[in-house]
């Protein structure tokens, strides 16, 4: 039995290509057989950047491994000069093209709000990223084109 530990529990494993399952609430899954010899072994998890090695088979053997979380950049493109905040705190204006670059976002759900002096109220929306706000005609329509799960 070769036992492979992640952090973050709930991640699936792939050996040579084919998921093995997914790892439990303690992030451990039991895998019975392996394929002599070298195998490659990959990780993936929603919001984590995958993880690919080679094990070995060795019965008895575990294998720890934490995933790294993926870091996102929004693109927020608005009227110039507006205001942003993700998640309460101020990231910044839009330039003069009305674009702002937010950059070490993870994946995942977060508040956006613009605010322009010319809107009489600062502009809410939620977003999950990855995505791209924009403001341009229609001040909450949230362009999700490359999101994975909207295609």
């Amino acid at each position: 039995m070769y036992t492979i530990v992640t952090e973050p529990p709930g991640s699936e494993v792939f050996i040579d290509g084919k998921s093995r399952g997914v790892t439990d609430e303690k992030g451990t899954l039991a895998i019975k057989t392996l394929p002599k010899g070298k195998a490659s072994s990959d990780r993936k998890h929603e919001g984590y950047k995958d993880n690919d090695q080679f094990v070995t088979s060795a019965p008895g053997e575990n294998q720890r491994v934490e995933l790294e979380k993926e870091v996102l950049t929004l693109i927020v493109k608005t009227p110039p000069n507006c205001g942003v905040w993700v998640d309460g705190e101020n990231r910044g204006k839009t330039d003069e093209a009305g674009k702002l670059a937010v950059p070490n976002l993870t994946y995942g759900s977060h508040s956006i709000i613009v605010k322009d002096v010319d809107m009489p109220k600062a502009q809410r929306a939620m977003c999950w990223l990855p995505t791209t706000l924009s403001w341009r005609s229609n001040p909450m329509s949230i362009l999700m084109a490359g999101h994975p799960k909207i295609r």
